[in-house]
Formats: structure tokens, C-alpha cells, sequence
């Protein structure tokens, strides 16, 4: 025991204060102490209440053997993990020295101002306006209402469009561009970012699609008013066409009551107007006018080369309402979406000190990972040899 128990203590001490002279001879040692380990037992069998000490004693030094040949094999792997870590220093290294310079441009864009949306805000109200109806009540449709547009509305459109994904790709396809854009919004201002090696072209591209977005916002937010303008027009059309049938209608209905009417009064001889009766004005039949008003306004309905003039004003309002909505013009050359500030370019700084500690790190992690390995490849080698 005591001989055992000295080897132990040798072997720990030559690892902890001479690493460089622990080499494969020692493993004589840890084969001896080994041996003396398993020897115990032709000694004859311990007392029963210490069986279980024994036993986690002996696993726990065989544990501590096993974890120093390993660290054994790790210290002796030293040049691969040095190699391991130089290699994950020099691929650092490298790509610092031949990454190429990036470059950041950017435009921000702020809500338009009034008077540059003016051109888009006279169709509107223009639109929006009634008709002047007179005293009398006719029948009017329900029209669409007109969008109301303003610097919010507009820059709300703009900000959808320069956020579209499908928009940003559609631009990308066309201009053939290798990266994409970034949108940043902080307190009302939008951002558009593209990041490229080319500084101009990175300029020129950030602000490309910012206009570009402008210019789609601005023809939605045109051609949508015009939409509604269109179908007020028909539906005023659609009134002005009701409106004449109706007079048709009441033009036939007229004559035949008139015929039917002259045709009661020549039963009846009632050549003039009966002026005296007993009958309320809404319950004086029509034939009390006689032959002679029957006939008169009989021929003056046949003769009569339009129908307008039952409702004159009426059908006069109309038009002038549908004439105005057709006069709308919608003009989108000079407006913009949004106020953009003049692009800005930087370069992207690297962080070379966080690269190059990442690039040991993970060298480091190589390097032992792959020493490890070799040790358990090692040591499974031995075990099959032993066998």
C-alpha cells in the first residue's frame, strides 16, 4: 500500500513541476500503479462495511488517471493546436487584408411640403364640390366619395412603396443590383441604405429607387382619384340617362290621359274651361278644360321636338356637374412624395480586433477539438492491441 501510494505521489509531482520531462516512460509508472490498484484483492477479501469505500475509492483514482493521460496527450499535441490557432490567426489576417472597402449611401426623405403637392390637391377639391341643385328637389345618386389628399396621405403611400418588398425586388431585377436596400425609420424620417464596394454606383442607386418610389406612389395616388372621378362621371351619366327615360315616360303618359281626356269632353260638348265647380282643385277632372285647352296642349306635346324641357333644370344641372368632373386634369410631372436630403456616402469601418480574437478563438477550439479526438483515437487503438 505504501509503495502504491508513492508512485502516485511521484507521478502527480513530476506533471505539475517538470511538464517537460513527463514523456511515454512514465506510463510505466501509471501501468504500476495500476497494477498495485487490481493486486488488492489477492490479499484476501476486505471487511464487509468497507467494500463500497473501496470500490468508489478505485474509480475515483482511475478517473484521475484517465483525466491526466489525457491531458497528457492533449500536452503532447501542442503543435497541432498551436498550428490550428496560427491558421485561424493568418485566415483573419487574410481576409482583412483582401476584403474589399464598403461603402454605406443613404437618403433621407422627410413629408413633402404643401405647395408641391398642390397639383394633385386642385383635382381633388374640384371633385369634391356638389352640384348647385336649385329649389326644387329631384332625384341625385350616391357618388364615390373623393380620397382626401394631403402631405400624411401621400407620405403614408411613400413610405409603403419604399418599404414593398416586391417593389425593391422589381428595381433590383431591373438595374441589375447585387445587394439590397435597407429602411430605417426615427422620428418621422425615413432612411434608404444599400451598402456596395462602388461608391458612386451606391449613390447612384439609393437614389435611383428613392425617386423611383416617389414617382409609383404619386401615379397610385393619381390614378386612384382619377378612378373616382370616372365613376362619378358615369353615374351622373347613368342619372341624366334615368332622367330622360323618365320624361319619354311621362311624355306618353301625358298624351294618352290628353287623348282620353279630349275624348270625354267632345262626348260631353264642353267646349271651354269649366271655371265654377264644387270639386277641390286636386279632384277637377282633367276633361273640365274643354276642347278647345285639350286640343291646343295636345298638339303642342306632339310637336315638340325633345322631351328636356319637362325637366330642364334638372338635366341642366347635371350635365354642368358631369361637364366639370370631365374637365378635371391631373397633372404628376412636378410633384413629389416625400422632401429628399442629398445622399451621403461613408465607409464601413471593420472591427479588426474582434475579428482577429474570434479567429483564435475558434482556431483554439479547433485545435483541441481535433487533439482530443486523437487521444481517444489513440487510446482505442491500445485497447485493441491489449485485447
Amino acid at each position: 500500500m505504501g509503495v502504491r501510494k508513492y508512485a502516485s505521489d511521484i507521478l502527480l509531482a513530476t506533471i505539475t513541476t517538470e511538464p517537460n520531462r513527463f514523456s511515454k516512460n512514465y506510463f510505466q509508472i501509471i501501468y504500476f500503479v495500476i497494477v498495485m490498484n487490481t493486486s488488492d484483492n489477492s490479499h484476501g477479501p476486505e471487511p464487509i462495511h468497507r467494500s463500497g469505500d473501496g470500490l468508489r475509492d478505485r474509480r475515483f483514482r482511475s478517473e484521475q488517471l484517465e483525466l491526466i493521460e489525457i491531458g497528457y496527450g492533449l500536452a503532447s499535441r501542442w503543435r497541432t493546436i498551436l498550428l490550428l490557432t496560427t491558421c485561424g490567426l493568418i485566415f483573419v489576417v487574410a481576409y482583412l487584408m483582401f476584403k474589399p472597402v464598403v461603402y454605406e449611401a443613404s437618403v433621407s426623405s422627410l413629408p413633402p411640403q404643401e405647395d408641391k403637392i398642390q397639383a394633385l390637391r386642385f383635382p381633388m377639391l374640384i371633385a369634391s364640390q356638389e352640384s348647385p341643385r336649385s329649389k326644387a328637389m329631384y332625384w341625385v345618386p350616391t357618388l364615390p366619395r373623393i380620397p382626401e389628399i394631403n402631405v400624411d396621405n401621400i407620405f403614408d403611400v411613400f413610405q409603403n412603396k419604399l418599404t414593398s418588398p416586391g417593389l425593391q425586388r422589381r428595381y433590383i431585377q431591373k438595374h441589375v443590383i447585387p445587394t439590397d436596400f435597407y429602411v430605417s425609420k426615427n422620428t418621422g424620417t425615413l432612411t434608404l441604405i444599400i451598402h456596395y464596394e462602388q461608391r458612386d454606383q451606391a449613390i447612384k442607386w439609393v437614389e435611383g429607387f428613392s425617386q423611383y418610389a416617389s414617382q409609383v406612389a404619386i401615379l397610385e395616388i393619381a390614378s386612384h382619384l382619377q378612378h373616382v372621378i370616372n365613376n362619378r362621371v358615369k353615374i351622373i351619366e347613368h342619372a341624366i340617362s334615368s332622367i330622360r327615360n323618365l320624361n319619354d315616360q311621362y311624355r306618353l303618359d301625358r298624351l294618352e290621359r290628353l287623348k282620353q281626356a279630349l275624348y270625354i269632353a267632345r262626348k260631353l260638348k264642353i267646349i271651354d274651361r269649366i271655371v265654377e265647380t264644387p270639386l277641390r282643385p286636386e279632384d277637377v277632372p282633367l276633361y273640365y278644360q274643354g276642347i278647345n285647352m285639350l286640343s291646343a296642349e295636345l298638339e303642342a306635346i306632339q310637336i315638340r321636338p325633345t322631351n328636356d324641357s319637362f325637366n330642364t333644370l334638372q338635366l341642366r344641372e347635371l350635365r354642368e356637374w358631369r361637364d366639370q368632373l370631365r374637365s378635371v386634369s391631373i397633372k404628376t410631372d412636378d410633384i413629389q412624395a416625400a422632401s429628399f436630403y442629398e445622399a451621403s456616402v461613408q465607409r464601413i469601418k471593420t472591427n479588426s480586433t474582434r475579428l482577429i480574437g474570434l479567429g483564435i478563438i475558434l482556431g483554439l477550439v479547433a485545435g483541441v477539438t481535433l487533439a482530443f479526438l486523437s487521444v481517444l483515437a489513440e487510446r482505442y487503438r491500445k485497447m485493441l492491441e491489449s485485447d
